[in-house]
C-alpha cells in the first residue's frame, strides 16, 4: 500500500515524514569526532521527542538500508547539495545540518532545519550549554518546537497548489501561531499574500518578518522585492533582487529569475552587469543569452547589444524566427554606427517577414536615407551578398532601371540558392524586361528548388492573363502560345477552375490561328506542323473549357461550340497536309466565329 493510502487508512492527514540529521561540522581545528558525537546526541533526542508523531528519524542503519549502493561514509561532513542527494535517496523529507564549536567552557550548536519540499527557506536553530549533551537537548527541543509549524505549512502549500490563496493565508497564520518564529509558515504566507494580491505595504512587512528569521529566504527576498517595486522604491527593490541572486549565483535558473525581476521593476541598469556575467559563465543557457540581449538593448548599450543580438541570430533558432529580433538588431547596428550591416539585416528581415509592417517601415527609412551612399559601398565590399543584391534590385526597379534590377536579382539568387522567393523575383524581373520565356525558365527553377507552389501558380496565372490580354490586341499565334505556356504552368502546379478556363481559352486561340495559317504555308512540312499544333491545342482547349466552365458558363458554352467546329476541320487539315494521316471530314469550309 502506498504511503498516502496508509496515512488515510490510519486517519492521518499527511504521510509520516522522514527526518535525517547530518554529521555536524566541527569548529576549525576540532576533531571530526566532535561533529559525529554532536549529530548523534541531537538525533537520539529528536527521535525521543517526536516518537509516534508525524515524522520518523532516519538512523544511520536506516540510511544504509535504504541506500545499499552508498559509496561514501555517512558520518563525514558534506555540503548541503550532497546532503540533499543523500536525503532524497533515503526517501527523506526533512533534514538537519549544523555546526558545533567549543568556546571556553560552553558548547555552541548552530544549524537549521530544512525541507526538501521548500528549499528556498531554512529554519535557524541555536543552542548552547556547558555540556554537549545539554546543548544537544536544547537543540533537539528547538527542532521539535519548530516542527509545530509544518502541518499548517503543508496545508498552506496544498491550498496554493489548488489556487486557494485565501485558505493558504489562513493555514500559514495558523502555523505562525503554533510557532511564532516559523520561517516555513511565514514563507508560505508571503507566497500566498503575493498571489492573493495583498497590499504592497502588508506584503513588505511580512517579508521583512521572514527575513529577520532567515535573511536568505528566497520567498522573503522575492516578496520584499516585488512589494518595493510596487511601491516604486526601486533602489531598495534592486538590493532585494540582488540578494536573491546571491543566494545561489551558480544556479542559472535563479539568476535568470532575478535578472527578469530587476528588469520588470525598472532596474535594467543594475541588471546589465549581472546579465553579462551570467551569460559568460553559462554560455550554453539560452535564456541567459536572451536576457543579455534584452537588457543591453533596453539600456542602449549598443556595442554590447550588437554582440548579443548577433550571437542570438546565429545560435538561437527560436529568437531568429521572431521578426522583433531583426527589428531591434537593425536598430542597434544603426545606432552603433554600422549602417551597412543594418541595411543588410533589414533587407534580409523584409524578405523573411514580408508581413511585418514595422520591419518594412524601418527598412524603407534606411533605404531612403542611406541607399545612394551605403549600397554601392556595400556591393563593392560584398559583391556576393544575397541581401545587398536583393536591395540593389529593389532600388533599381524603383528607379526604372529594369535591366539592372534583373542582373542584381540574378546575382542574389546565385549567392543564396535558398533565398526566399528569389527565383520568383528573377521571373518578375525577366517579365518586366519583356522576356517572358526567360521568366518561364525561372519559374521552372523555382519549382525545382521547392519554392511555394501556390505562389508560383499565382504568378504564372497572373502573367498568363496579362499576356492573353496583350495577344488579344496583336492576334498573333505566338503571343497566344506564350500565354498558354504560363497557363500550363499554373494549371499543372495548382489546378483551379480559373486556370483551366483560361488555359482552354488560350489554347482555343492558338488552335484557331494555327489551323488558319496551315493551308497558307508554302512549305508542306511546316504546314503539316501547324496542322498538328492546331489539332493538339483543339483537344487542350476542349479539356480546359469543359473543366473550367463553372467559372463562366455562357462564355464556355460559346467557346465549346466553336471547338466543335474546329475539331473536324483539324482532322481534314491533317489528312490533307500530312499525307492522309487523318480521315477526311465531310465538309471543307473553314469554320467562322
Amino acid at each position: 500500500m502506498a504511503a498516502p493510502a496508509i496515512a488515510r487508512a490510519q486517519g492521518q492527514e499527511f504521510t509520516r515524514q522522514g527526518l535525517y540529521v547530518a554529521t555536524f561540522e566541527p569548529d576549525a581545528g576540532a576533531n571530526l569526532k566532535l561533529g559525529r558525537q554532536a549529530a548523534d546526541e541531537v538525533r537520539e533526542r529528536i527521535e525521543k521527542l517526536i516518537q509516534g508523531k508525524d515524522a520518523q528519524v532516519i538512523s544511520k542503519a536506516d540510511a544504509l538500508r535504504r541506500i545499499p549502493d552508498l559509496t561514501f561514509p555517512l558520518d563525514s561532513v558534506y555540503p548541503v547539495p550532497v546532503i540533499e542527494t543523500l536525503v532524497r535517496q533515503a526517501r527523506g523529507d526533512e533534514f538537519v545540518v549544523g555546526r558545533v564549536a567549543r568556546r571556553g567552557g560552553t558548547f555552541q550548536l548552530t544549524g537549521e532545519l530544512r525541507l526538501m519540499r521548500d528549499r528556498g527557506t531554512r529554519q535557524p536553530i541555536l543552542a548552547s550549554a556547558p555540556k554537549l549533551e545539554a546543548a544537544a537537548d536544547q537543540f533537539a527541543r528547538a527542532v521539535a518546537a519548530a516542527r509545530a509549524q509544518l502541518v499548517p505549512q503543508r496545508r498552506c502549500a496544498n491550498a496554493l497548489m489548488n489556487s486557494q490563496a485565501e485558505q493558504a493565508v489562513q493555514a500559514a497564520r495558523a502555523g505562525i501561531q503554533a510557532y511564532s518564529r516559523g520561517a516555513f509558515a511565514r514563507a508560505c504566507l508571503v507566497s500566498a499574500m503575493r498571489i492573493a494580491g495583498a497590499a504592497a505595504s502588508d506584503l513588505l512587512a511580512e517579508s521583512r518578518e521572514l527575513l529577520a528569521i532567515d535573511s536568505t529566504s528566497r520567498q522573503g527576498l522575492e516578496g520584499a522585492a516585488r512589494a518595493l517595486d510596487a511601491l516604486k522604491r526601486r533602489d531598495e527593490a534592486a538590493a532585494m533582487w540582488t540578494r536573491l541572486i546571491a543566494t545561489d549565483s551558480s544556479s542559472a535558473t535563479l539568476v535568470a529569475f532575478g535578472i527578469r525581476g530587476l528588469m520588470e521593476g525598472g532596474n535594467a541598469k543594475r541588471a546589465e552587469p549581472l546579465a553579462l556575467a551570467a551569460a559568460a559563465e553559462h554560455k550554453d543557457v539560452m535564456e541567459l543569452q536572451r536576457l543579455r540581449w534584452q537588457v543591453t538593448f533596453e539600456n542602449r548599450s549598443w556595442a554590447r547589444a550588437v554582440e548579443a543580438g548577433e550571437a542570438l541570430l546565429a545560435t538561437d533558432s527560436i529568437a531568429a524566427s521572431d521578426s522583433t529580433l531583426y527589428l531591434r538588431l537593425v536598430t542597434a547596428h544603426r545606432a552603433n554606427g554600422n549602417v551597412l550591416r543594418a541595411l543588410e539585416l533589414a533587407t534580409r528581415g523584409v524578405t523573411r517577414f514580408a508581413r511585418d509592417s514595422r520591419l518594412y517601415a524601418l527598412y524603407a527609412e534606411i533605404v531612403r536615407a542611406e541607399s545612394d551612399s551605403v549600397l554601392p559601398r556595400g556591393l563593392a565590399l560584398f559583391p556576393k551578398s544575397a541581401e545587398l543584391n536583393t536591395l540593389a534590385a529593389r532600388d533599381a526597379r524603383a528607379k526604372g532601371r529594369l535591366a539592372d534590377a534583373a542582373e542584381a536579382t540574378r546575382r542574389a539568387v546565385e549567392a543564396d540558392s535558398a533565398l526566399p522567393q528569389g527565383l520568383l523575383s528573377l521571373a518578375q524581373a525577366e517579365f518586366d524586361l519583356g522576356r517572358p520565356d526567360s521568366a518561364l525558365v525561372a519559374l521552372g527553377r523555382a519549382l525545382a528548388r521547392g519554392e511555394d507552389s501556390s505562389l508560383v501558380a499565382q504568378f504564372a496565372l497572373a502573367k498568363g492573363n496579362a499576356l492573353l490580354r496583350a495577344a488579344g490586341q496583336t492576334k498573333a499565334r505566338g503571343d497566344y502560345a506564350r500565354a498558354l505556356r504560363f497557363f500550363d504552368v499554373a494549371d499543372g502546379v495548382r489546378a483551379t477552375p480559373q486556370s483551366r478556363f483560361l488555359r482552354g481559352t488560350a489554347a482555343l486561340q492558338v488552335a484557331s490561328a494555327a489551323l488558319r495559317e496551315a493551308p497558307q504555308e508554302k512549305d508542306r512540312a511546316l504546314g503539316c506542323a501547324l496542322a498538328r499544333e492546331g489539332a493538339a491545342t483543339v483537344a487542350t482547349a476542349r479539356a480546359g473549357l469543359e473543366a473550367g466552365q463553372e467559372l463562366a458558363p455562357d462564355a464556355a458554352k460559346q467557346y465549346l461550340e466553336y471547338v466543335a467546329q474546329l475539331e473536324p476541320f483539324a482532322q481534314r487539315q491533317l489528312a490533307t497536309l500530312c499525307d492522309g494521316q487523318a480521315a477526311p471530314a465531310t465538309t471543307s469550309a473553314t469554320p467562322s466565329r
